[in-house]
């Protein structure tokens, strides 16, 4: 029988066709099958070369990239065992898994390598980062004989998710394997002519086998996203025109809610239209089997994923009426049942039978049984070239999973219908017996109280004879009074149950519900949760929430870099709350307008994404913001952003560099004689006075800082100032006033300013002040970063305190009157009324630092500022 450590054999042979696209690398990542060969087995010939030896084990606890899948082959090809480990695990379940497997080596991402060093391991595997496979990471190693595997050896060890207790340890051969290859060879399932887009982790089983380890075989290309948000996953759907997609039951349900939110805001009669045509194809696939979706639906398709044809889903049950909307849509769905014990698939809804009521028939070479029990239903029992022999040193374990006569045991329940499909009926490890004898599947009793738009999730156990749950409410449905809006809710879906599904009580968590990767709730830690809450401990708790608790969707915004880095910056920036995704940054973070000033700086600085108006006004969550920053980074890792205080050449472009640059003798002239007609009109017609200008140093950079009142208050300014000053002097003045057309950039030019915009790029606007300081220019900055319309000073803006503290020039404060009566905000022609512009001392910023007790420099000289010009007023 041919073995996993032929497959770098294999996909050698498929030419020159694409294999992998990695989108989740700094670029767009593309290797062909033939590169993949030949990286897996120049790795291979090293780690053999280093005393590798057949059977001895390499774990890999890394995010999915294409060094991933060159070290699995590497692995595979050099005859040794492949531990794929979660990533976000705990540290208590990586020391577990750790401990149980023994790796000889570890291969692992920079973050995983610091959390392994800080465990304490009686084994600790040599350690070396993965980032380094990649095209010419490979050192040349002279060829050699690759140790030959058999059939039966071990070709990789999953750990179970551990809903119920630790993980343990499954051990899968490569007869294991290859059958599930050759299963699905047969079943044509998926072609050559496919292009699959995996965005599910490779620790699993079901994304390793079919994901992974069966397009290889039939030389189909792999996607992997850029990241797992909506976004992220429709561009690779639409931009590398996948055509069949691997995935769980939550991200189908996500795609259909997608789809319906962009029909919603379809205008009227598009949204009607498109709704009937959906209905109308369900309709037709469902009565008649005609899949009519494709066409009558093709602007819809052409927009979201136009090669899109076939979903595949597994990990959990995927609801039959939501299987049947999406084949209503024009795509063929496919739906699997197995177990990590079962590498995985025991049994498959093809596109062709469509019948979702059920699991499926079993696929070739599995036997299904039922062991009856006390009620109708069983425990579903296999047999088959797929199912392990036997769990990683736990012989008791094993022992008690297989029958006397070599059956395994699934621990589901089930039974088989008359033509052959089989019907699952929930864990036997979670089912509910009542004191009456009542039988309850928490699963689908939980989907049922889902249902309702104030329950966000629910999870149901059992408690002193009682059914009681976990509630987590969807916050913007249930109002104010949670505990009312919830307790209604339940008794709404109540209403269509038999009593005994019926809960005697509740507890409210804030916190999602800990679920495995695959979605499962993690049932011992729901029992925990609800002990804590109805001991009213959990909301005392401070500090961010695990990410075992998170949400599937939040955990894979933190796979993002950047977000991470924010994740872990709002901890630290907060620690006496407690920090969970859905956190509000008024309510529950304190954050208000003024606040976010300074918080997206210091966000900017922790990830590189800068923060517009607009989006903080969107911005309402921690989950907000953590999107919003994955989209502002969207490839790659987040590198150490350039500080513009200390590089500001480094974070203007090229084309931002040239207003920092002297301007041509004529452009020079232009802004000497338009200063020149400027203090000529404002003496004239505005009876300008001028007091204290001879305070403004002539020899030494200074920023200047007016108040802002008015649209004339820098012409105003340049009024007051000498030529001496002028000439060597720089504006800060709007991008989006100033630079709006030819003229106006000509004209601002001319006049040596250069263009900010508080509301687009802070650090943009920062390198261009210390850009000017560095040059030693005085600097024009108006601290309010906006128009007064009362006349009165509005908050300070940082980026003068930071620029004034950062280059320790003195500030002078300038207080300019009447400009509002000449000329009110949103006014276009001038009255002539009387101006006046008064400077004050030069300010020492070391001084002002000095004062007060605010946390930073920066703010302790804002507020010395600003009331030294408030006093001028």
């Amino acid at each position: 029988m041919e073995t996993l450590q032929q497959l770098t054999d294999r996909i050698g042979a498929y030419g020159d066709r694409t294999g992998l696209v990695d989108l989740s690398s700094d670029m767009e990542n593309v290797w062909t099958f033939p590169a993949l060969r030949d990286e897996s087995e120049s790795l291979a010939n090293r780690l053999l070369a280093e005393g590798l030896r057949p059977q001895d084990r390499v774990a890999l606890i890394a995010p999915n990239s294409a060094a991933w899948v060159i070290a699995a082959l590497a692995i595979l090809r050099a005859g040794a065992v492949c531990i794929p480990i979660d990533t976000q695990a705990t540290d208590e379940q990586l020391k577990h898994m750790l401990q149980l497997a023994r790796p000889k080596k570890a291969f692992v991402s920079e973050r995983l390598r610091k959390r392994l060093a800080a465990i304490d391991l009686e084994h600790a595997p040599e350690t070396e980062l993965l980032e380094g496979h990649l095209r010419g990471g490979q050192a040349e190693h002279p060829e050699r004989d690759f140790p030959e595997v058999s059939a039966d050896d071990t070709a990789v060890i999953f750990f179970t998710s551990g809903t119920t207790g630790p993980p343990k340890g499954v051990p899968l051969s490569h007869r294991n394997l290859m059958h599930q290859l050759e299963v699905l060879r047969d079943l044509r399932l998926v072609t050559e002519t496919d292009r699959l887009l995996l965005p599910l982790p490779l620790h699993h089983v079901y994304p390793f086998t079919i994901g992974l380890l069966t397009p290889m075989y039939l030389g189909v290309p792999i996607i992997f996203p850029a990241g797992l948000t909506g976004a992220e996953l429709m561009a690779a759907l639409r931009d590398q025109e996948a055509s069949f997609i691997l995935g769980l039951p939550r991200l189908y349900s996500a795609l259909y809610d997608g789809i319906q939110n962009r029909v919603a805001k379809l205008r009227w009669p598009l949204r009607p239209a498109v709704r009937g045509l959906a209905s109308l194809s369900t309709w037709l696939r469902a009565r008649f089997g005609v899949s009519a979706g494709r066409w009558l639906l093709r602007p819809l398709h052409g927009r979201f994923a136009p090669k899109l044809r076939t979903l595949v889903s597994g990990g959990a049950p995927l609801a039959p009426d939501l299987a049947r909307r999406l084949e209503g849509f024009g795509w063929q769905v496919a739906a699997g049942y197995g177990l990590t014990e079962t590498s995985p698939l025991l049994t498959l809804i093809t596109p062709q039978s469509r019948n979702f009521d059920g699991a499926g028939k079993p696929v070739r070479g599995v036997t299904v049984r039922i062991r009856k029990t006390e009620d109708e239903l069983g425990e579903v029992e296999v047999q088959g070239p797929n199912v392990f022999a036997g769990y990683l040193e736990n012989p008791q374990e094993t022992a008690k999973s297989f029958t006397k006569d070599g059956w395994f045991k699934t621990g589901d329940r089930g039974r088989l219908d008359e033509s052959g499909v089989l019907h699952l009926f929930g864990r036997l490890s979670t089912l509910i017996i009542t004191p009456s004898g009542e039988k309850i599947q928490p699963d689908p009793l939980e989907e049922h109280y889902e249902r309702h738009p104030t329950i966000g999730e629910i999870g149901i156990l059992q408690r002193d004879h009682k059914l009681v749950a976990v509630v987590v409410p969807e916050v913007e449905a249930a109002g104010e009074d949670v505990r009312a809006a919830i307790s209604e809710a339940l008794s709404a879906q109540a209403r269509s149950l038999p009593s005994f599904q019926r809960l005697s009580g509740f507890e409210v968590s804030r916190e999602p519900l800990a679920r495995t990767r695959l979605g499962r709730i993690r049932r011992r830690k729901l029992q925990q949760r609800y002990d804590t809450l109805r001991a009213g401990q959990a909301e005392a708790e401070t500090g961010s929430i695990p990410l075992e608790n998170m949400r599937e969707e939040d955990r894979a915004l933190l796979e993002h870099e950047p977000a991470r880095q924010v994740w872990r910056f709002l901890a630290d920036r907060f620690p006496d709350v407690r920090l969970r995704p859905d956190s509000s940054f008024t309510h529950d973070l304190g954050v208000d307008s003024l606040g976010w000033v300074d918080l997206s700086l210091d966000i900017q600085h922790a990830s590189g994404a800068e923060l517009t108006e607009d989006d903080v006004a969107e911005i309402q969550t921690v989950r907000d913001l953590l999107r919003t920053v994955t989209r502002k980074t969207p490839k790659g890792v987040a590198a150490e952003p350039p500080d513009p205080l200390e590089y500001p050449e480094k974070v203007l472009s090229e084309a931002e560099r040239v207003w920092l640059r002297p301007a041509s003798v004529p452009t020079r002239w232009l802004g000497a004689i338009g200063y020149g007609l400027n203090r000529l009109i404002f003496r004239t017609f505005f009876e300008l006075k001028v007091e204290g200008a001879e305070s403004v140093p002539k020899d030494t950079p200074v920023i200047l800082t007016p108040n802002h009142t008015s649209y004339m208050d820098g012409p105003a300014l340049a009024a007051a100032l000498d030529n001496d000053i002028l000439s060597r002097l720089r504006w800060a003045g709007s991008r989006n006033i100033l630079m709006s057309s030819r003229i106006r950039r000509f004209f601002s030019r001319a006049a040596r300013i250069v263009p900010i915009d508080p509301g687009a790029s802070a650090r943009r606007d920062l390198a261009y002040g210390a850009a000017t300081l560095k040059q030693g220019e005085t600097l024009v900055w108006f601290p309010e970063g906006d128009i007064s319309r009362t006349g009165k000073l509005k908050h300070f803006q940082p980026g003068a305190a930071l620029l004034a503290d950062k280059f320790q020039v003195p500030v002078v404060p300038v207080i300019i009157q009447g400009t509002s009566d000449a000329l009110p905000p949103g006014h276009q022609i001038p009255k002539p009324k009387p101006v006046r512009v008064r400077f004050g001392q030069p300010l020492d910023p070391g001084a002002m630092a000095d004062a007060g007790e605010e946390d930073r420099p920066w703010k302790r000289i804002n507020r010395v500022l600003h009331d030294q010009m408030d006093d001028m007023l």
